[in-house]
């Protein structure tokens, strides 16, 4: 795949070149920044802009701001009514429009912080949230290649930055996985599930390590039928897995379920029910999870009877 691209701008025809994010460049010659916005389960929220449709958030560099990351929340802002946060630099694009320096537009990978009331503005006529499939196939301002292959890279990079499965691994070895889930769970932008975290520091002290276990032997708790004692309406409930799938095929790394018989009879899986299919349907039979019991008796009887 070649890393350039040719467009016409202002009647010139400029050569639009890759770079990769090993270098970033004299502020002073960046003319331009944009943001590729993830949601936590690897969705895209983009713009959609009146003279060239589905497009990242982005725009030039204004007088008196000092850093690209600066450039990119204002225009952020005011192209899609929103906050991010976590930048990470992805790619640096040099132009040669001007004839005697090249300029530089860049990419910041970021997540979504928060999102607020959209309104219509001069560039913008909606916000638009989809999968990157759904993105690329609409992206019409640059090559679709580069620009599939710079999400790519923003969602893995990303990833890196967080590494909420690689902190969980590493907690479970430092045998301190309970305190790092109950801080995970009661992140309003990660875990967003206090009720969970407030049971496991209330009654969590009887426990395994991380056990790779068979997702099919789970007791599933939600689901998009009645059968399930959480029902979620099945439209929502495939989107949401169908988005986990493709953070899957993109590099993702969920972080490990949690399962327990304390509060019900029989193994539960008390947090990860999409995550779960979304495993299950990319392919992948067992996952580590961590399992929390009753008492010392249970989680024994649990240990001398397990295979895995």
């Amino acid at each position: 795949m070649t890393n350039s691209y040719q467009r016409l701008v202002k009647n010139k025809l400029v050569t639009f070149t890759h770079r990769g994010n090993f270098e970033l460049p004299d502020f002073k010659t960046v003319t331009s920044v944009a943001a590729i916005p993830f949601t936590k389960d690897g969705r895209l929220v983009v713009v959609d802009l009146f003279h060239r449709g589905l497009d990242l958030p982005g725009g030039h560099v204004e007088p008196g701001e000092t850093s690209p990351t600066q450039t990119m929340k204002r225009e952020v802002m005011e192209e899609a009514s929103m906050t991010v946060k976590n930048p990470v630099l992805v790619e640096v694009i040099e132009s040669n429009y001007f004839d005697d320096h090249s300029s530089y537009m860049l990419l910041y990978g970021v997540f979504v912080d928060e999102l607020f009331d959209f309104a219509v503005n001069d560039e913008s006529s909606g916000r638009v949230t989809v999968s990157e499939a759904e993105f690329i196939q609409q992206y019409e301002a640059g090559d679709k290649a580069l620009m599939k292959k710079a999400v790519k890279d923003a969602w893995a990079l990303l990833n890196e930055l967080t590494g909420e499965y690689e902190q969980a691994i590493a907690a479970d070895k430092n045998d301190t996985l309970t305190e790092w889930l109950i801080e995970y769970l009661n992140d309003s932008d990660r875990g967003r599930n206090t009720p969970l975290a407030s049971g496991l520091a209330e009654d969590g002290q009887f426990h395994t390590a991380l056990i790779d276990y068979p997702i099919d032997e789970f007791t599933i708790l939600m689901g998009p039928d009645h059968s399930f004692r959480y029902y979620e309406e099945p439209t929502r409930y495939d989107a949401r897995v169908q988005a986990m799938v493709e953070s899957l095929e993109k590099g993702w790394k969920p972080v490990p379920f949690i399962a327990s018989d304390i509060w019900n009879e029989g193994l539960e899986l008390n947090d990860g029910a999409h995550r779960a299919e979304a495993l299950k349907r990319f392919g992948i039979k067992t996952y580590p999870t961590v399992f929390y019991f009753k008492n010392q008796l249970a989680l024994d009887h649990f240990l001398a009877s397990t295979s895995v």
